[in-house]
């Protein structure tokens, strides 16, 4: 469920309108090292796979999560929240939909 919540974001996302946020990305000053970061973790990310390096991507989860702090509880107990709000929704019948 907690993945299918960010594909629902990211759809939910390009159903908007693809000019704001071409001009959203414009006009952030930080957009150009936004994207050269990306751009390095993401060769690094494939050096790793190729190296088949389970422990490197593991030491860059945990600093990850470490540079987080304390969000990343806040952020599971909401999500979580959100996921068994949504399980229970998919559960309830709806009009017009037979039950199993």
């Amino acid at each position: 469920p907690s993945y299918r919540l960010e594909i629902n974001l990211l759809g939910r996302i390009f159903a908007q309108n693809g000019a704001l946020y071409s001009a959203i990305t414009q006009m952030n000053p930080h957009t150009r090292e936004i994207l050269r970061l990306l751009r390095e973790s993401l060769e690094q990310y494939q050096t790793w796979y190729d190296d088949e390096d389970l422990d490197s991507f593991v030491r860059d989860f945990e600093k990850s999560t470490k540079h987080l702090g304390d969000f990343c509880l806040q952020a599971y107990r909401e999500s979580s929240t959100i996921l068994d709000f949504s399980v229970r929704m998919n559960n309830v019948p709806h009009e017009g939909k037979k039950e199993k």
